[in-house]
C-alpha cells in the first residue's frame, strides 16, 4: 500500500507523476497546448446530444434542477465544476481570461465523455462564460433553461444569507457589480443617486432585474440556440418538470424523477440571518418598480 512504502519508494513514485503533473499544468496553462486537447476532446465527444445550461440568479432550485438531471440515464449533471468562473484567483494568476474561458470548454467535454447529455446548472452561466460556451460548442446542441423565481422571493432569499451585490464579500464574489458602467440597468454610476437605492434589500431586487435583463438581451441575440423557460414552482410539479424534458426532447422514467419532485436543495439555513417582512419587503419593491418606470426602465421590472 501507498502508506507503506520507503522515502525512496515515495520518490519513485512522485517521480513517476512528475510527467502527468507537467501534462495537466500545461493543458491548465498553456493555449496551445489547450487547444490541441480541445480538438482531441471534441472528437471524443462528437456523439453527445445536448450541452444543457440554466440562465438563472440562483438561490432559484438550480441545486434541485441538478438532483433530477442525475436521475436521468445518460446525463451527466452538475452544479458548479471547475473551473466555477467567479472571480477565480487562478484567472488573475494566468493574467489570461480567453485561457479560462478554454479550459472552461475543456473540463466541459472532459466531463462530457460517454454521456448523451451534459447540464451544468451554474449561474456564473449568464453572468460571462456563455459567451465562451456559444463560440465554441455547437449551437445545434446547446440549450439554456431560463429559471426564474418571483424576483422578491430571489431578492429576499439573497437578503437572508447576507450576500449583497458591491458589499459583501459572497455578493463581490458571486453576484454582478451594482456600479458596472456596462449593466442593462446602469443606475448606480451616478452622483446624484437616491438614497433608497443604497438599501441591501434594493441591491439585491437590483441583481434578480439585472441578470433577467441580460438573459433577456442575450436571447434575443443568439435567436438559434434553444431556449427553455421554467418557473422555480414547477420544479414541484411532475408535470412542470415533465414539460421541461420534453422540450428538451430528453426521455426519462417519470417514477425516478416523481421521488425527487418537491425536494428543497442548498437552503443554506445556517447562513439565514437577516429577514426583512414581507409587506416592507413589497413596499421597498413598488418604489424601485416606480424609480425604473421614471427613469425609462420599466421593460426591466420583473414579477
Amino acid at each position: 500500500m501507498f502508506y507503506s512504502q520507503g522515502l525512496g519508494d515515495f520518490k519513485r513514485s512522485t517521480t513517476q507523476l512528475a510527467p502527468i503533473m507537467r501534462i495537466s499544468s500545461l493543458i491548465k496553462y498553456n493555449r496551445y497546448i489547450a487547444h490541441i486537447y480541445n480538438a482531441y476532446l471534441s472528437f471524443r465527444t462528437r456523439h453527445i446530444k445536448q450541452y444543457i445550461f440554466v440562465a438563472t440568479t440562483g438561490r432559484s432550485g438550480s441545486t434541485s434542477l441538478t438532483n433530477l438531471f442525475n436521475e436521468i440515464e445518460g446525463c451527466a449533471s452538475y452544479h458548479e465544476p471547475y473551473p466555477v468562473m467567479h472571480r477565480d484567483p487562478d484567472s488573475e494568476a494566468s493574467g489570461n481570461p480567453t485561457l479560462l474561458g478554454l479550459r472552461k470548454i475543456v473540463n466541459i467535454k472532459r466531463s462530457s465523455i460517454g454521456y448523451d447529455y451534459y447540464v451544468e446548472t451554474n449561474h456564473q452561466f449568464i453572468k460571462g462564460f456563455y459567451a465562451d460556451v456559444f463560440h465554441k460548442l455547437p449551437h445545434d446542441k446547446i440549450s439554456v433553461i431560463c429559471l426564474k423565481r418571483a424576483a422578491i422571493r430571489s431578492a429576499l432569499s439573497f437578503y437572508s444569507i447576507g450576500s449583497i451585490p458591491g458589499v459583501t464579500e459572497n455578493g463581490k464574489t458571486w453576484l454582478l457589480d451594482p456600479e458596472n458602467p456596462d449593466n442593462v440597468i446602469n443606475i448606480y454610476t451616478e452622483d446624484d443617486t437616491p438614497p433608497f437605492l443604497q438599501s441591501d434589500f434594493i441591491k439585491c431586487l437590483w441583481y434578480v432585474y439585472e441578470t433577467y435583463a441580460r438573459t433577456h438581451k442575450i436571447r434575443a441575440l443568439n435567436p438559434d440556440i434553444r431556449w427553455v423557460d421554467m418557473q422555480t414552482d414547477e420544479l414541484n410539479s411532475l408535470d412542470g418538470v415533465t414539460r421541461l424534458l420534453e422540450q428538451l426532447g430528453i426521455p426519462c422514467d417519470s417514477k425516478n424523477i416523481g421521488r425527487l419532485i418537491g425536494i428543497k436543495a442548498n437552503l443554506k439555513l445556517d447562513k439565514k440571518n437577516g429577514t426583512i417582512d414581507l409587506t416592507e419587503a413589497t413596499a421597498m419593491k413598488s418604489q424601485f418598480d416606480k424609480y425604473l418606470i421614471d427613469c425609462g426602465l420599466g421593460d426591466y421590472v420583473a414579477d
